[in-house]
């Protein structure tokens, strides 16, 4: 039987480290971390010397992770958060976070809506996910939206799958409904005549394409005409669409590492092939971010590394208008 969140504060009087790691979907070994060389969170400790964090560390745990997120370094990301904190400061005695009438109230708008939708993907509900994507949607810029609220969620979800909490539903349920999304605006876009051409994709193998949906869109938002090509996008069909686009920019997506090297190897490859015809080759995401610069860099001087932020990655590949 599962504990709730309230259950495990009320228990023995704040969350244990574990329960902490749920709630913010920060791995446990990074909240020890954090804690150690930036002095965020500061929990108590139990009589037998555990630590115990209170509602208000959860909620500046979320803020900093929102903030990594959106591109700053673990230490400026938690020194901003107990900034802000120390100018806002909470009320004495709160109690909780109880999944109650309203598990968001009183929590900043994107935490809010991370809390809710994050409810709704747990509850497999479709219905409550888009209604929370829609208000944020009016609340928040697309890419403060991503940042703030649709990663952060996602990541928390991911983790707590690999924790054992739940099966992988929730996870596919909201990445499909974030898809849906996503594939709708960038389906909207507008072709500009004499816009700069890109083409976006998923590296080979890659099923993950949320980061290339949202670069995508970004790129087009940007001024530029996108070809998207989809997920798991093969080599030949790389080739193809370079061909026949005559893009200024192809940008091939991958988030799990095991699909970096192979993706450096076939872009290196569709250079040596296509030679005075290709377009400038990059290459982003979340699996390249421990990415050897002596691997990166190596033979791939003709290649664009965008890093694995996506703002960064957006500035890179628009300088080249």
């Amino acid at each position: 039987m599962s504990t709730s969140s309230s259950d495990a504060y009320d228990a023995v009087g704040g969350y244990p480290i574990g329960m902490v790691a749920t709630l913010t979907g920060l791995p446990v070994d990074v909240i020890r971390v954090w804690e150690r060389r930036y002095g965020l969170p500061q929990p108590s400790r139990s009589a037998g010397g555990h630590r115990l964090y209170s509602p208000r560390d959860v909620l500046l745990l979320r803020r900093a992770a929102s903030l990594r997120v959106r591109g700053l370094s673990a230490a400026r990301a938690c020194a901003q958060t107990l900034a802000e904190a120390a100018l806002h400061p909470a009320a004495e005695g709160a109690g909780p976070l109880v999944p109650g009438t309203d598990p968001s109230a009183g929590l900043a708008p994107a935490v809010a809506l991370s809390v809710r939708l994050y409810a709704a993907a747990v509850a497999l509900d479709a219905v409550a996910a888009r209604t929370v994507l829609d208000e944020g949607g009016a609340l928040l810029d697309v890419e403060t939206l991503w940042g703030t609220v649709l990663a952060p969620t996602l990541a928390r979800l991911g983790t707590d799958w690999a924790g054992g909490l739940h099966t992988p539903a929730p996870e596919h349920l909201l990445s499909s409904v974030i898809r849906g999304r996503l594939v709708a605006l960038v389906e909207a876009l507008p072709r500009l005549p004499g816009a700069p051409l890109a083409i976006v994709g998923g590296a080979p193998g890659e099923r993950h394409e949320l980061a290339a949906l949202m670069l995508a869109l970004l790129v087009g938002r940007a001024g530029w005409v996108v070809t998207y090509l989809g997920a798991d996008t093969p080599p030949e069909a790389w080739e193809e669409a370079v061909r026949v686009v005559r893009p200024r920019v192809a940008v091939v997506a991958a988030t799990l590492p095991e699909h970096a090297a192979p993706t450096l190897a076939m872009l290196r490859r569709l250079h040596s092939h296509l030679g005075r015809q290709a377009p400038r080759l990059a290459y982003g995401g979340p699996a390249f971010a421990g990415t050897p610069v002596s691997v990166a860099a190596g033979d791939t001087a003709s290649l664009l590394a965008l890093g694995d932020d996506l703002n960064e990655a957006i500035r890179r590949v628009t300088a080249l208008t």
